[in-house]
């Protein structure tokens, strides 16, 4: 099923459309230029406060700029930053993936059930509208989740 969704990995939604919140092009375009210069800002934006900073909470993108914007600025010349990003953030969902699954085992699930649960969370829409986004919220839910895997090693241990 993952490798059937891939399918329209740079496909749907298309980029730069109203499907849901927020544009991707933006954030692929803020990630690069912090990349390139260390200011997290649109040099687009010609004219607007966003062409110089996006300010001190938006601007400390520092993780998300080495893991995206430094592959965007690699690989400017074979694809567009949207693409780039959309292929990132897929890398990033197999990878929560894999956690999900290693976490489910950790806190006494079969492998069976494991795997259910990571199927049931690969066919909801919401898995599939943010793997296919370059966009920041697989990166900042693979945080939250190797967090949560942390902790849970952690009171296992004790």
């Amino acid at each position: 099923m993952l490798a059937d969704q891939a399918r329209f990995l740079f496909t749907y939604p298309v980029p730069d459309t109203g499907m849901w919140f927020g544009d991707e092009s933006w954030t692929m375009l803020t990630v690069r230029a912090l990349a390139r210069s260390g200011v997290a800002r649109v040099p687009e934006a010609l004219g607007s406060s966003l062409s110089h900073s996006n300010g001190l909470i938006n601007g400390s993108i520092w993780l998300s700029g080495l893991m995206y914007g430094v592959p965007a600025i690699l690989f400017s010349n074979a694809a567009s930053t949207v693409v780039i990003g959309r292929a990132i953030t897929f890398i990033l969902s197999v990878v929560s993936l894999f956690f999900v699954y290693r976490l489910a085992l950790r806190l006494g699930a079969s492998s069976t059930a494991s795997m259910i649960g990571v199927m049931a969370l690969v066919i909801s829409n919401v898995f599939y509208f943010s793997s296919h986004s370059a966009r920041l919220d697989v990166l900042t839910g693979l945080a939250v989740l190797m967090y949560m895997f942390l902790l849970v090693f952690v009171f296992f241990e004790m």
